[in-house]
């Protein structure tokens, strides 16, 4: 296992990020969902936090030329449709907290892992090698 000073700065601001969104998301939707119906809570936050979210991973993460608009659409719509069908079809099952922390939970691991999947060619180099001099 490597530690966090293996990691290369651009790895590290690829996390962060997703540890912001994957808390400021859900917590939105709840707060939203409180006054709106949970599927349209969902559609508003989702569009709301990717939008902020693409200009975050251009700006930020990827701040040597950006990862470009497709990059990221390619990771952000199928995360968001699953996201949008749990509402769906568990906005009667679940109680409104339930369904937000649901969420959090799998945008944590299954976006995690598609997005790493989606940025593989930016985020190769996520190991720097250091030298022994």
């Amino acid at each position: 296992m490597r530690s966090f000073s293996a990691l290369s700065p651009q790895y590290l601001r690829f996390l962060l990020t997703g540890v912001v969104f994957t808390i400021s998301g859900p917590s939105l939707f709840y707060f939203v969902a409180l006054s709106l119906p949970p599927l349209l809570a969902s559609f508003i936050v989702e569009v709301v936090m990717h939008s902020i979210r693409c200009l975050v991973y251009n700006r930020f993460v990827f701040s040597s030329g950006g990862s470009g608009v497709r990059t990221y659409l390619t990771a952000a719509v199928p995360i968001s449709l699953f996201n949008l069908g749990l509402v769906f079809f568990l906005q009667k099952t679940l109680q409104l907290w339930q369904l937000a922390l649901l969420i959090g939970l799998l945008s944590a691991t299954l976006g995690y892992m598609w997005s790493k999947l989606c940025y593989r060619y930016d985020l190769s180099s996520r190991f720097r090698v250091k030298s022994r001099y």
